[in-house]
């Protein structure tokens, strides 16, 4: 929280005559304070778990005039444990000043059980409190003009100390980081507190980023958090960002401490050169970096560059100035979420200032005299944000040092039995003073959803036979809840969808930190089917099946192509083609000729969804044992092209398939169509070839090394062969190569 102390006010009142009102203040003093604290156990950012250290920080900041009696009193937090001697007094950029011991001494610091009391200023001498409490015993006296120095108008002092969270608590439970309380006497001697507010946080798993978040992000507002584009270099405020911070737009010293400003362009005064030396005038307090936003940046570590807002566009990000008060930067509530759900709470940050440190001396970075910090550091405060729930912190960035690029920070929570909203917000959490300025863009919550593999994929072809067939859908998954699955079968082209089996599985199996389960669909492919499509749901609870937002589906459907193979009495013979200036001749011949009856001649591009491209009426014009047909595809063949022949008797009422043959402008002789994949134990693969003959299939390991190598008989057409024992044990990737006169197909495999 912030408090401004102000004596002899000077206030000039000036009416124009538009009835404008200006009023100057002049101050003897002015205080302004922040609490807040650092995960040193995950310095690159975390949620909260038992056995963490984290270092509680009070700043206090006095710009002008002086203060007495001043101390800090604290009460250490529950479930937690003192780190015994680490109460110092420290710099805003975190460096130690002075050391203080546990005890009761001269010091001016003392830890007395779950109490904290640090004499703060010129005074020294023992500290004889136990508690909380008003009395001034050895207080000091703190002057603006005393070290650590902020240009040497500002002192800044941080009172430190760390606490172990109690090693054993279990997630779910929450750590109160209490109040505290700068306590002094301000400059007309009357008794004043700093009134800092508790921070509540909560334990929770440590689970990163999803690998798969592609559902919807669920912050609509702000353009799906990334604050949209425009051509103005200066959009305008954000209905999402709280007081106190107040919307500004970029001038040579603006957006200042506690105020924000909405830019695609973050010069002071407007250039496009980013490369611009510091310090610059054209740079915002002459140091801040120049940049555009994050969304879409080809390389989203660099991010966009500057918009030029004269002759273009360009996407806005958030630019935050903090000060010392832990002010929240960001809030929104977002509704429609899914129960018992994860979700990716992430955002885009970049440090946007190189040279913004002012060393204790109350030197600054572009100074003569400046000494930087460790490693060559001129930034100054770095920044570190805090992600909350409902007004419960779970999660925090670390501290982020200057890169000149932006990264990702975030973390993956999973909602409640029945939970549909919460209150997202991201706070800043560090001093500020020289430093502590950063932007933010593409803010995402997100659904981490599963990987779906539906087994066959893309098409089924088959025949109306009693034959058994199996579906499988593998679920692959980091989270195991997505248990509940859904078969179901449109036959309508996907306009409305029935219900064929609910299940229930079982992930048995681990691929990398992948989870791996798996559901079958049996069932016996009926000649009513055909065109028919397939497709599996998967949800995290049985209600969040009914809900499209809320349940996964396969990649892909899977039509059903099936045939009445053998009702028509005739043979197909011979049926073959030949490319000439890239155009199919086909022919084929016939035991019988089908009275009034014809051929539907009809051609694919992948070896599954066919369509008629021409007839040819059942006669013969040479007579002999067998009859012969033919027929010239005037389309000419792109690469490649699957042809096959229906002969059917007038009307359609019986017809009967040819197999389907394989045109390529290549050499390439065959082409693969499906295969099991994960496979268990049986490997089923369908493939199309333009001749007979015997091909070799090849199970290779992730090193390249053969583990096996079968032989398979195939013939012109569409061949469905089994490998009834896949030959590795292990689960975990693998690699299929097919080889076959010169043409070798590679996949990988999945062995579960």
């Amino acid at each position: 929280m912030k408090k401004t102390l102000r004596y002899v006010i000077v206030l000039l009142l000036i009416s124009f005559v538009t009835n404008a009102w200006f009023a100057v203040e002049i101050f003897s003093q002015s205080i302004q304070f922040g609490k807040s604290y650092i995960n040193v156990s995950k310095p690159n950012g975390g949620t909260f778990e038992a056995g963490d250290i984290l270092e509680i920080r009070a700043t206090i900041a006095l710009t002008a005039g002086t203060v007495t009696r001043l101390r800090y009193n604290d009460t250490l937090p529950a479930n937690c444990t003192y780190i015994a001697g680490t109460l110092k007094t420290i710099t805003n950029e975190g460096f130690t000043y002075f050391t203080y011991t546990d005890a009761n001494d001269v010091d001016s610091g003392n830890v007395n059980g779950n109490f904290i009391r640090v004499n703060i200023g010129n005074a020294a001498g023992a500290c004889n409190e136990a508690a909380q409490g008003n009395t001034i015993t050895n207080a000091g006296t703190l002057a603006n003009n005393m070290r650590p120095s902020f240009y040497k108008t500002t002192c800044i002092r941080v009172i430190a100390y760390q606490v172990k969270i109690n090693t054993g608590l279990p997630y779910g439970t929450s750590i109160v980081i209490n109040a505290g309380n700068f306590r002094y006497n301000d400059g007309a001697g009357v008794a004043s507190s700093s009134n800092f507010s508790a921070y509540t946080l909560k334990l929770s798993q440590n689970l990163s980023l999803c690998s798969n978040s592609i559902g919807a992000n669920a912050l609509v507002s702000e353009s799906n958090g990334t604050f949209g584009s425009g051509k103005p270099k200066d959009r305008g405020p954000s209905a999402l960002v709280p007081l106190p911070y107040t919307y500004k737009t970029f001038t040579a010293n603006t957006p200042n401490d506690n105020f924000y400003g909405v830019s695609n362009n973050t010069s002071g005064v407007y250039t496009t050169n980013a490369a611009l030396s510091y310090p610059n005038a054209n740079r915002v307090f002459s140091v801040w970096d120049i940049i555009g936003d994050h969304t879409g940046a080809t390389n989203p570590l660099l991010g966009n560059p500057p918009a030029d807002t004269v002759n273009s566009t360009g996407g806005y990000a958030l630019i935050v100035n903090a000060s010392y008060q832990p002010n929240a930067a960001f809030t929104q509530t977002i509704s429609n979420l899914c129960p018992n759900t994860y979700y990716e709470f992430s955002a885009w940050f970049r440090n946007i200032c190189r040279r913004c440190r002012c060393d204790s001396t109350g030197v600054g970075a572009t100074s003569a005299g400046f000494t930087p910090g460790a490693g060559n550091d001129s930034s100054g405060v770095r920044p570190n944000l805090t992600f909350q729930i409902d007004g419960i912190d779970y999660y925090t960035t670390g501290n982020m040092p200057y890169t000149g690029t932006w990264i990702q920070k975030g973390y993956t929570l999973i909602t409640g039995a029945v939970q549909s909203s919460f209150t997202i917000t991201i706070r800043n959490n560090a001093p500020g003073g020289g430093g502590n300025d950063w932007a933010i863009d593409d803010i995402k919550v997100a659904t981490c959803n599963p990987v779906q593999l539906l087994n066959p994929a893309n098409s089924y072809v088959g025949c109306d036979t009693s034959k058994n067939v199996t579906f499988i859908d593998t679920v692959k998954t980091y989270f195991s809840n997505y248990k509940y699955v859904q078969w179901e079968k449109s036959c309508d082209n996907g306009v409305s969808w029935n219900i064929i089996k609910n299940d229930t599985i079982a992930f048995n199996a681990i691929i990398g930190s992948d989870s791996v389960g798996r559901s079958l669909y049996n069932f016996v492919p009926v000649y009513a089917d055909s065109n028919c499509l397939i497709r599996v749901k998967a949800g995290t609870t049985v209600a969040n099946l009914s809900n499209a937002n809320c349940s996964v589906v396969s990649s892909g459907n899977t039509r059903l192509v099936i045939s009445k193979c053998s009702i028509l009495n005739i043979a197909l013979r011979n049926f073959d083609a030949t490319l000439e200036n890239n155009h199919s001749m086909l022919g084929w011949k016939t035991d019988i000729i089908i009275d009034d009856g014809y051929f539907v001649v009809e051609k694919s591009t992948d070896g599954l969804h066919f369509t008629e491209i021409g007839t040819v009426m059942s006669s013969s014009f040479i007579p002999g044992e067998l009859y012969s047909y033919s027929y010239k595809d005037m389309a000419p063949v792109n690469n490649l092209a699957y042809y096959r022949i229906k002969a059917s008797t007038p009307g359609g009422k019986l017809y009967k398939y040819s197999e389907i043959i394989l045109v390529r402008t290549k050499a390439d002789k065959i082409g693969l169509i499906s295969f099991t994949n994960p496979v268990r134990n049986e490997l089923n693969i369908q493939l199309i070839s333009n001749k007979p003959g015997m091909i070799e299939i090849d199970i290779l390991n992730l090193y390249g090394s053969t583990i096996s190598t079968q032989t398979k008989n195939i013939k012109r057409g569409l061949n469905m062969l089994q490998l009834n024992s896949f030959p590795a044990k292990m689960n975990g990737n693998y690699f299929m190569r097919i080889r076959f006169e010169g043409t070798v197909i590679n996949k990988p495999l999945i062995k579960l």
